[in-house]
C-alpha cells in the first residue's frame, strides 16, 4: 500500500493493520498533489511528513514511494533518490479511479481488464494500479486477484518482485502475515548530499506537536485533472482498509508475478 500521509495520521489502526497481515507499506505524499507543481520544499515535506506520519504509527520507514498521477520529473526524481526513496510507477491502468465522477464506468470493466492483461505473455510481469479510496473499488479486489492467479501469475510486493529484501529503513520481515517491526529502529540516514532545499523551510499549515492533523490541500485521486476534495471519500469502520484511503495496492507481476499498486 503506497499510503497518503494524512490519512496515517488519522487512522493509524489500520496502516497498522495492514503490516501485521504482512502488506508492504510506501509512501504517496502526505496530501496527494503534482509534485512537479511544487517547489523543492514542498516537495520534501510531502514525503518527509508522510514518512514521519508512517513511522510514529508502525514503526517503520518506507524506502519506496509513489508520486500523485505518476508525475514525476527529473528534480523530483533527483530529490526523491537523495532522500533514499526508489520510484515506483505502474505499466497497467485499471482505471477504477474513474468510477467516482463517471457515471457511465461500470465496475465490471476493472476485472475485465485483469481478464485482458493476463493474456498477454510476460517475462518481467507487470505492475497494476487500483485505489481502495472508493469502497465500490475495493470491493473489486477479492475478483480481481483469482483471475491473476488462475493464469499462473504470482502476486508479490514490489520490494520482492525487485529483488529487494530490505524495502524499510529498519530490519524489518516482509511476508503474508508476519510481517514484524524491530524492537529499536534505526534512524534515517541523512542524504550523501542532499538537495539545497534538504530540509523543509516550514512545517505544513497548522502543524501540531507531531504532524498536521490535517491535508495542507484539497485531497486529489485519479487522473492529472483530478479535484476531488476529501469530503467525497468513502471512510468506512477502522476495521476496513479502504477507511485509511490506502491510496494504492501495490501488487507487482514481475516475471510471472503481478503486482497492484
Amino acid at each position: 500500500f503506497f499510503v497518503i500521509g494524512s490519512r496515517v495520521h488519522d487512522n493509524p489502526e489500520i496502516l497498522q493493520r495492514a503490516v501485521k497481515e504482512g502488506h508492504q507499506i510506501g509512501i504517496h505524499t502526505w496530501s496527494h498533489p503534482s509534485l512537479t507543481s511544487q517547489s523543492n520544499e514542498q516537495i520534501i515535506s510531502e514525503l518527509k511528513w508522510t514518512e514521519a506520519a508512517i513511522k510514529a504509527a508502525v514503526g517503520i520507514t518506507p524506502k519506496y514511494m509513489r508520486p500523485p498521477f505518476g508525475d514525476y520529473d527529473d528534480r523530483v526524481r533527483n530529490i526523491a533518490t537523495q532522500l533514499g526513496y526508489k520510484i515506483v510507477i505502474w505499466d497497467l491502468d485499471t482505471n477504477d479511479w474513474m468510477s467516482a465522477d463517471d457515471k457511465t464506468f461500470q465496475l465490471t470493466w476493472i476485472e475485465g481488464n485483469f481478464t485482458q492483461w493476463v493474456k498477454q505473455p510476460s517475462t518481467t510481469g507487470h505492475i497494476s494500479l487500483e485505489h481502495d479510496l472508493y469502497k465500490q473499488t475495493a470491493e473489486r479486489a477479492p475478483i480481481a486477484i483469482p483471475i491473476v492467479q488462475n493464469a499462473k501469475f504470482n502476486i508479490k510486493p514490489v520490494a520482492t518482485c525487485l529483488g529487494d529484501s530490505h524495502p524499510y529503513v529498519e530490519d524489518v520481515t516482509l511476508g503474508g502475515g508476519n510481517a514484524t517491526t524491530p524492537a529499536t529502529s534505526t534512524a534515517n540516514p541523512a542524504p550523501a548530499a542532499a538537495p539545497a532545499a534538504a530540509a523543509p523551510a516550514v512545517a505544513p499549515a497548522a502543524a501540531p506537536e507531531a504532524y498536521p492533523s490535517t491535508s495542507p490541500s484539497p485531497y486529489l485521486v485519479g487522473s492529472a485533472d483530478a479535484s476531488t476534495p476529501s469530503a467525497t471519500s468513502t471512510t468506512t469502520s477502522a476495521a476496513s482498509l479502504n477507511s485509511i484511503n490506502l491510496l494504492s495496492i501495490a501488487s507487482l507481476i514481475a516475471a510471472g508475478s503481478f503486482m497492484f499498486i
